[in-house]
């Protein structure tokens, strides 16, 4: 009788097994290592390649930039599945853009090769979605620099690095494919029907709970995987599930010391995503603000403000005059702060000192000027409503699509505050409600609150004798918040709609 050949593997299973249609953790390490051994069993080096490339080519897959050359068959032609992977590569290259993935070796699909998780060509091109441009823009936006005049992505290196980890970590994984399926759902609307968003959301739920039953140790790519569930959770517009998932990361990042721990690019995220999270739910964020950075000297913001003078020298001079009583001490300061970052961000972008350092110190003022407007306790309808509406204009002008479309998800917070605090009959500037309503007027584009603001806009303009031109209502607004580049085209757009409404009601008249 011949003997059983060695390149079979066979697994028994009984009615103690438990499952019978999937296997232990146990289990399926051994097949898996079994299978991987005996796939790579006599697929050596050709003499006199070195083996240090080859092994450096398998262990990065497609992370890395690779030459190897596809083999040929004995009629010197490629194989199907050679032209099938070169064609994956080539999508890959043209779509994706990036140097740094452009080159697929021959096996990048295969799973034994690439990863401890099965993926295909499919998942393998949506893993590398949000990080073609979506991130980098979110984050420069977020610092409120300008693209033109900073160098390379910042968090690059951490991008890369949280790639390669997907290769050997199946929970980094499945969690950043959930993550990655999430953002392509929420910014274009697309959606594999066979392969939805909440399919990589629940295996990289059960990955987790894996972890943390087997995990000894807390460490920070287990905080990024938790962090990535709550972003998923977040686009799909489930904050109470994302507050959850926040919740967890707090908790691992004080056992590693603090959030200031982590690395800037996985501190920076859970700090976006909590703020999102919390605007979501209109209620203070998650993490304390124990990271909020340290103001700029005082002779460094006299330099600021002596060279950003005469492009915003009226910013935040309206509130100047307005009772300590209507606003509060806590909103005034808030207001004041929010004026030296706008002077601090715009001196970056004349004296072109947009460094890693002068983007994070603004990143972090930034976020903390919303988290602090967030967590703030309103006495008055006066500090309710300019509240309302200072969020909606630092989400209007960080000049991403993603804040933008929150700051509409505000408008009507913004509407039934201003509602209220005209039926309340405290008494604010009228020049103060009239930025708010040109304010939402010029956010509220393609939206059923428009014709609201614009209305209110156009009335409150009659009452102090406003002519219906640019320039005098760019007088008024640049006394609060207003910065041509940012708002100049819908403030543009919004007094010719204030102008039309005008005369379609003199015609009816």
């Amino acid at each position: 009788m011949d003997s059983i050949p060695d390149q079979f593997l066979f697994i028994n299973k009984t009615a103690k097994s438990g499952s019978l249609s999937h296997s232990k953790s146990k289990e399926k390490a051994d097949i898996y290592s079994y299978v991987h051994s005996k796939y790579h069993k006599d697929r050596k080096a050709p003499v006199g390649q070195s083996k240090l490339e080859a092994c450096t080519a398998l262990a990065s897959c497609a992370i890395i930039s690779s030459t190897i050359v596809p083999k040929k068959t004995a009629c010197g032609k490629s194989s199907a599945r050679h032209r099938e992977s070169n064609r994956v590569k080539k999508i890959i290259a043209k779509d994706m853009n990036l140097g740094l993935y452009s080159h697929l070796n021959d096996h990048a699909m295969d799973p034994f090769f690439c990863s401890s998780v099965t993926i295909d060509a499919k998942d393998q091109h949506l893993l590398y979605y949000p990080f073609k441009c979506f991130l980098e823009t979110t984050f420069r936006a977020e610092s409120f620099s300008d693209s033109a005049l900073i160098g390379a992505f910042r968090h690059k290196e951490a991008v890369t690095r949280r790639l390669r980890r997907c290769v050997i970590d199946d929970l980094t994984m499945y969690t950043t494919l959930a993550y990655c399926a999430s953002c392509m759902r929420w910014t274009v609307g697309e959606d594999d029907p066979e392969r939805p968003a909440e399919l990589y959301v629940v295996k990289a739920i059960e990955a987790l709970r894996t972890r943390l039953e087997n995990a000894q140790v807390v460490d920070s790519w287990l905080i990024l995987s938790i962090y990535a569930l709550a972003v998923s959770e977040m686009w799909a517009q489930n904050f109470d599930a994302a507050a959850a998932h926040l919740k967890m990361v707090l908790h691992f990042a004080i056992q590693l010391g603090g959030i200031f721990k982590l690395d800037s690019y996985l501190m920076e995220s859970i700090l976006l995503c909590d703020k999102y999270v919390a605007i979501g739910r209109f209620e203070p964020q998650v993490l304390p603000l124990s990271w909020e950075p340290t103001p700029l000297p005082n002779t460094k913001m006299i330099e600021i403000q002596t060279c950003t003078k005469p492009i915003l020298g009226g910013l935040g001079q309206g509130f100047i005059g307005i009772a300590k009583d209507v606003l509060g001490d806590n909103l005034k300061l808030i207001v004041n702060d929010t004026v030296t970052c706008i002077q601090a961000a715009e001196y970056a972008k004349t004296k072109s000192l947009n460094t890693s350092d002068d983007q994070r110190w603004l990143f972090l003022r930034h976020q903390a000027l919303v988290s602090r407007l967030l967590s703030l306790h309103c006495e008055t309808h006066a500090q309710a409503c300019t509240r309302i509406a200072l969020l909606v204009w630092l989400l209007k002008i960080t000049a991403y699509f993603g804040a933008q479309r929150w700051a509409k998800k505000l408008l009507p917070k913004l509407k039934a505050a201003t509602l209220q605090l005209s039926s309340s009959g405290e008494w604010v500037p009228s020049s103060l409600i009239f930025w708010m309503t040109c304010l939402g007027a010029m956010t509220a584009e393609y939206t059923e609150e428009r014709d609201w603001f614009l209305e209110r806009t156009l009335k409150i303009a009659r009452s102090l004798d406003v002519p219906i031109e640019k320039e005098a209502f760019r007088q008024i607004l640049q006394r609060y918040f207003f910065i041509n580049s940012e708002d100049g085209l819908q403030f543009f757009r919004m007094v010719r709609a204030v102008r039309e409404m005008e005369s379609g009601a003199e015609s009816d008249c």
